[in-house]
Parts: C-alpha cells; structure tokens; sequence
C-alpha cells in the first residue's frame, strides 16, 4: 500500500459516517443548549443515530452478513442502512418527546431524510455514503459556526472526496453524486427547520 493510500485509509476511518454525524450532533446540540445540556441532548441523539447504526453493522460484521464496518460491498448495504434509518426516526420520535432542541431535531430530520435518498439510490448504484455525510456535515456545520466553520468542513469533506477515490472504494463520479446529494439534502432541510 503506497504512503498516499495509507493517509487515504487514516482519511476514511478518522472521518467515517460514524465520526462525521457525532461531531456535527455534539455541534449542533452545544451550540444549541451550552455545554452541559448540550452533553445530554447530544448523548440521547448519538444514541440513535450513530450509535445503534454501528452496533448493527459491527453485529452484520460478526454475522458474516457483510465485509466491513464501510459496507464496501453495495449489495450487502440495503439492511444496515434500512436499521440505521429505523433507528433514527425512534430517535426522532424520542427527542420530539422529550422536548429537544429545534436544531436537533431538525438535524435528524436532514440525516434521515439524506439517508432515505442515498438508501434509494444505493439499491441500484453505489453512491458514496462517506461523500453524502461529509458533505451533509459540511453545510450543517456551516450553518452552525458560519464562514469559518464552514471553510474547515469544507476542507474536511474534499478529505474525504479524495481519500474514497484514492482507495478505489468509489468512482469520482459516486464521490460527486453523494457530496451533492448530502449537501442538498443538508441545504433543504437544516437550514429551514433549524431557524
């Protein structure tokens, strides 16, 4: 593995699905509530949103139901994604009840309805997942911390562009579709519900 694919490979795990949607949810919620609720509402979030999803694939994993905790394999990613998409419409559901904060609620909204869509798509084409995220974290995170927090994202999702087409897990044309894909979804939705 060249020194190029190694940094690619740091790249993907460092900022994985997983990683990308706790720190936009730890965010959100602090900047939201301060810090100590903040802690609360983010726990109770990541509960349901990264937290039974990984569960579920490291659970596949084991099972021998798929290869990988990134589900490379487009065929195997129709059932972790369906479990990841139930698991945060209850997250939905609980936060609602519970009296969450706007944003968060509105964030969730925007994952799930990003993940309905790429879910969609990933039945008849593999589209970057880890692309969709990013770039849905980015527009978040720069709705939240404005220009700055939005050049950093920004640098950080083109990291993750690049690393998913250096690792040959996604075509240019997978990487793009997903960016756009999250990044649309995260403009609609976040943005509006949030305010």
């Amino acid at each position: 593995m060249s020194s190029a694919s190694r940094f690619a490979q740091i790249i993907t795990d460092l900022l994985s699905p997983f990683h990308l949607v706790a720190f936009t949810v730890l965010v959100v919620a602090c900047t939201e509530s301060g810090l100590v609720a903040g802690l609360g509402w983010a726990l109770l979030t990541l509960l349901f949103t990264p937290g039974v999803p990984l569960v579920l694939v490291l659970v596949g994993i084991r099972g021998g139901w798929w290869t990988d905790r990134h589900v490379h394999i487009r065929e195997q990613r129709l059932w972790p994604m369906t479990g990841a998409l139930a698991s945060i419409v209850l997250g939905l559901t609980v936060l609602s009840l519970t009296g969450a904060p706007r944003a968060i609620g509105a964030l969730v909204i925007a994952m799930t309805a990003g993940l309905t869509v790429t879910l969609a798509i990933t039945t008849v084409w593999k589209i970057s997942v880890h692309s969709a995220v990013a770039a849905g974290s980015a527009v978040c995170l720069g709705i939240q911390w404005g220009t700055f927090g939005a050049a950093i994202a920004v640098v950080l999702a083109a990291g993750v562009a690049w690393s998913r087409i250096e690792l040959r897990a996604h075509t240019p044309g997978q990487v793009l579709a997903g960016a756009m894909v999250g990044a649309g979804v995260a403009a609609a939705l976040f943005w509006p519900l949030s305010g």
